[in-house]
């Protein structure tokens, strides 16, 4: 019994939804008013000072800003040009702000130069590769180290802490000579500097080389003809004055195109406004016109906005409790046999405001055919004795049966039945509350239980409780009578 669950059908939906027309009534009323209201507030038509001071807010100056950068194809052609200006700026002002290079006096510029000499192995005999090639190959494969960017991070990672290897490669000059032989010249802002430079790239021509070069044959490295002076350098100040010029042309160029989206913008925000302001004059003509229109628009879903708050709330309340739908089904589902039904005489208070029109929704989709209308009570007392004759026990065949109906009712259906039953003779019948202390009692004293299940009121819960009490204390369960 403990999984019985009971569910809506859709003309239960139906039903709860229309049962609640007077709040449809009340709720649609104030979505009317309230749709409406709002209607005419927004829906009046602006003043003439209003038009005159028409403006464009913020945000739309931004937005058509925007639209005008990323639509006009002339304003996307120049942007492109000043992103690539821009690029090239960043690249000249990041040179001239910190270049080591161009820092260095171009009066005494501190250099340091010497050769490296390399000699491998002689190849071998069979070998086809000759000592002069070898020689060759291995003095290229020096002057790719010299120039690569390995060696420049090495440099700065031992030197200059901190800064790019791009800075510390302008300082580097490698080149091979007539004679193969590689040429390597460093310079820096001070003596200290290019001094310790010169000892660093030595130890890694002599050393660290090795580590990098892919050669199988063994090689000497030995540095000569190492020469330190101070020297001017006139490139130094005509290198730093181009790029001083570059920078300015690039950052001029930059404002006039600048320039010339600013217009494109501005032109853009005047038709924006004219526009603006043609609307608006617009408007006020066509809201004077459609003001009655739309006050209909909203009623009307005010209404139904009315209406549809109402039927959730309706359907809400009917599933939030655990109710009986249909007495027939909960027999099916408890396995218990369903007896029959009594017609419940329309309590409704006649008096209420739409009783009859409730009355006809009741009729409409609950009640059977007129010749299934009301099942008589004299009829289902005698299904009840005919059920009492199979179960009465053959220990005490002249004792009445005892007959508990369990439930409860609108009207004095529950006393009706009693009464049918106790005119059987062989039949005693009461009525019973089980959850009271007296409706327990009178369930230990009982053979059977039937229980009165009203449609749309008995609880669910309550019922199955009720059931498996009865049934706990060993009363025979004969069935089920609906009521509604």
């Amino acid at each position: 019994m403990t999984g019985s669950e009971q569910t809506m059908k859709i003309k239960d939906v139906f039903f709860v939804t229309l049962r609640s027309w007077r709040q449809m009534i009340v709720y649609s009323l104030a979505g009317v008013l309230l749709l409406v209201g709002v209607a005419l507030f927004y829906g009046r038509a602006p003043s003439e000072s209003t038009k005159q001071a028409v403006s464009l807010t913020d945000k739309e100056i931004e937005e058509i800003s925007k639209n005008t950068v990323n639509s006009d194809p002339t304003v996307i052609e120049i942007m492109n040009r000043i992103e690539s200006l821009e690029s090239q700026s960043r690249y000249l002002s990041d040179r001239l702000v910190n270049s080591i290079y161009l820092a260095i006096d171009e009066m005494a510029q501190p250099k340091v130069a010497f050769n490296v000499i390399v000699t491998p192995e002689e190849p071998a005999p069979t070998s086809e590769e000759t000592y002069e090639q070898r020689t060759y190959s291995l003095s290229l494969g020096f002057l790719k180290q010299a120039k690569s960017d390995k060696f420049a991070e090495y440099l700065a990672d031992r030197i200059m802490h901190g800064v790019e290897a791009k800075w510390v490669k302008e300082l580097l000059t490698a080149y091979l000579d007539d004679e193969q032989v590689l040429h390597f010249e460093v310079v820096a802002p001070d003596q200290e500097t290019v001094d310790r430079l010169a000892e660093d790239a030595q130890g890694y021509f002599t050393d660290i080389i090795r580590e990098h070069l892919d050669v199988n044959y063994l090689f000497e490295v030995e540095i000569m003809e190492r020469t330190a002076s101070f020297e001017p350098n006139p490139l130094i100040k005509s290198e730093r004055e181009r790029l001083e010029k570059e920078f300015n042309e690039v950052r001029l160029m930059i404002d006039q195109h600048q320039e010339a989206i600013d217009l494109k913008v501005k032109k853009a925000l005047e038709q924006a406004l004219e526009k603006q302001t043609v609307q608006l004059s617009e408007e006020i003509v066509e809201k004077k016109v459609n003001l009655r229109r739309k006050i209909i628009r909203f009623g009307g879903a005010g209404a139904v906005v009315g209406i549809l708050i109402t039927s959730f709330f309706a359907v809400f309340r009917a599933t939030s409790p655990a109710v009986v739908w249909s007495p027939e089904e909960l027999a099916d589902q408890l396995g218990l046999l369903y007896i029959g039904s009594v017609a419940l005489p329309n309590l409704s208070d006649r008096k209420r405001f739409g009783a009859g029109f409730d009355r006809w929704l009741e009729n409409t989709f609950y009640r059977e055919k007129k010749t299934n209308e009301e099942e008589n009570l004299d009829y289902l007392a005698s299904v009840i004795e005919g059920l009492d004759k199979n179960l009465k026990p053959e220990s005490y065949p002249n004792r009445p049966y005892h007959i508990a109906i369990m439930g409860e009712a609108e009207g004095s259906t529950c006393e009706n039945l009693v009464n049918a039953l106790q005119g059987l003779g062989s039949v005693q019948s009461v009525g019973v509350i089980a959850d009271t202390v007296e409706g327990i009692k009178v369930l230990q004293s009982s053979d059977a239980v039937v229980q009165l299940v009203q449609a749309r009121r008995t609880d669910l819960r309550k019922t199955i409780r009720n059931l498996e009490l009865a049934a706990g204390m060993g009363v025979k369960l004969l069935g089920i009578i609906g009521v509604g």
